[in-house]
């Protein structure tokens, strides 16, 4: 028997690149706190859709608020490159 296996990467954009480079997030939420709930909203959100989340230029916050919010079996396996 075979099974699909669906997933989605995703840019988050870390705060300090956003404003860096001067991305469309910051103009949408001036306030980090306000973008990170609604970023842990969104991708609590598509769990039951999907396989496996790959999120990249996570923020600590981020990270804590989605360990926070997810219910098991979903978790956050994170990996910090030097």
């Amino acid at each position: 028997m075979s099974r699909s296996l669906s997933l989605i990467t995703w840019n988050v954009l870390h705060r300090i690149h956003a404003e860096n480079w001067n991305e469309p997030a910051i103009a949408a939420y001036p306030e980090e706190d306000a973008r990170v709930v609604a970023l842990t909203a969104r991708i609590v959100a598509a769990v039951p859709a999907v396989d496996l989340q790959l999120l990249q230029e996570v923020s600590g916050d981020l990270l804590t608020r989605l360990r926070a919010q997810l219910v098991p079996p979903a978790c956050v396996l994170a990996m910090r490159l030097a």
